[in-house]
């Protein structure tokens, strides 16, 4: 069985400078896979000193310890979807812009399912709110309808899981290549990267 792990980089705010990109992606890995990479983000934690259950986020770590992990993944086997939506060429922003979030998520899903027909996707738990957890469950099944895929579809504190604090560096890399022009995390994982769309003007 081949796991899915999604997060983004970005906000839904709508485009105004140094905040023009949504990016959503999608590490793909097997199981044995994922427990090396999970070792790599431990002993980045034990070396940043991230105590109990706690996680270095991508955005407030130090560049060498970024490139420290990045280094690592490179080597493991897994393969990135990438789905990146420029907010600064949208017409018109959706009256609620977790839509644009919503969108992409069910976007990455599709992708994901052309080349895994079967496959379990664990998402960062964006909500706390069930609800709105159940909204975006709704948004990936009706993506998927088409297709008969019947998904599992798990939401994780990034904080418990290890893989979640890995996808967060892989969205970060490509977030910063989009937003800031920084290609050294881009330059390390781009050979993972199986697909990376640009969502079109709405």
């Amino acid at each position: 069985m081949l796991y899915a792990y999604l997060d983004e980089s970005g906000s839904t705010a709508p485009s105004r400078p140094h905040d023009r990109f949504l990016i959503v992606a999608v590490l793909i890995a097997s199981d044995h896979a994922a427990r090396r990479i999970r070792r790599h983000v431990r002993g980045l934690n034990r070396r940043a000193h991230v105590r109990g259950s706690g996680e270095l986020e991508a955005a407030d770590a130090a560049p060498r310890q970024r490139q420290w992990l990045y280094e690592r993944l490179r080597r493991e086997r897994f393969t990135i979807v990438a789905v990146v939506l420029d907010k600064g060429q949208v017409y018109r922003a959706p009256d609620d812009p977790e839509d644009w979030y919503r969108a992409a998520v069910a976007y990455a899903a599709r992708c994901c399912w052309e080349y895994w027909p079967r496959f379990e996707l664990v998402l960062d738990k964006r909500y706390g709110n069930p609800n709105l957890r159940r909204r975006l469950d709704q948004a990936i099944e009706s993506r998927l309808a088409e297709t008969g895929c019947t998904l599992h579809i798990e939401h994780r504190e990034s904080a418990q899981d290890l893989m979640l604090q890995a996808v967060d560096y892989v969205a970060w890399a490509i977030h910063a290549r989009y937003e800031r022009g920084e290609i050294e995390g881009y330059a390390l994982i781009g050979e993972k990267i199986l697909r990376e769309d640009l969502l079109g003007p709405t």
